[in-house]
């Protein structure tokens, strides 16, 4: 069973994640699938220099992942392009790890921007108001409010991921590990029923 962990930046899926997997339960973090593809040789460092072309390169002919954010970040058209170059591989590789009778959580920012519903079982919505999410991001990232609003502008509103999630889970609830328990224990029951 696949579990969609999504949500936009600074919404807590990070932290949802790490509380999983300190209960001993599998965790894929897209991104971090994400950064391995993208690594020299990889299917997805080669499709992207074959579409983006070698300035994109640092000095250690490694993909230099600033210079291609500033390439897609303030366009829309060319940000979808690298997501369509990038994402089959993702999901192929995801796929394949977690491919048994298993309960898998997958951390993965744009389930809904990239229509990969499909893919999952469930999906959990990680959610917070703006202004939270803003400050976390600020802290984090160490990024002025402006830039965090940029981002943010690039995501699909949270209104518009509710409508297509399973479960809503609000980061700034109290007893929020608790309800994870919960959800989590729903899971474990829906296995043992379906096996």
């Amino acid at each position: 069973m696949r579990i969609g962990i999504t949500g936009g930046i600074g919404t807590g899926k990070t932290y949802i994640g790490k509380y999983i997997k300190s209960k001993g339960y599998s965790v894929i973090d897209a991104d971090n699938i994400a950064r391995e593809l993208m690594l020299k040789g990889n299917n997805n460092y080669l499709n992207i220099i074959e579409v983006f072309g070698s300035d994109i390169l640092d000095s250690n002919c490694e993909i230099d992942k600033k210079k291609l954010r500033k390439i897609v970040f303030h366009d829309e058209v060319k940000r979808h392009l690298l997501n369509s170059i990038t994402h089959p591989n993702i999901i192929k590789k995801i796929l394949e790890s977690s491919n048994d009778d298993k309960i898998y959580f997958i951390e993965m920012p744009l389930i809904f921007e990239e229509n990969l519903d499909k893919y999952f079982d469930f999906i959990w919505l990680v959610n917070c108001s703006k202004e939270v999410q803003i400050k976390r991001v600020i802290e984090r990232n160490n990024l002025s409010e402006a830039e965090v609003l940029d981002i943010i502008r690039c995501q699909m509103p949270s209104r518009d991921k509710k409508k297509r999630a399973d479960i809503i889970i609000d980061t700034e609830q109290k007893n929020i590990n608790k309800y994870i328990d919960e959800l989590i224990y729903s899971l474990e029951k829906r296995v043992e029923n379906e096996n």
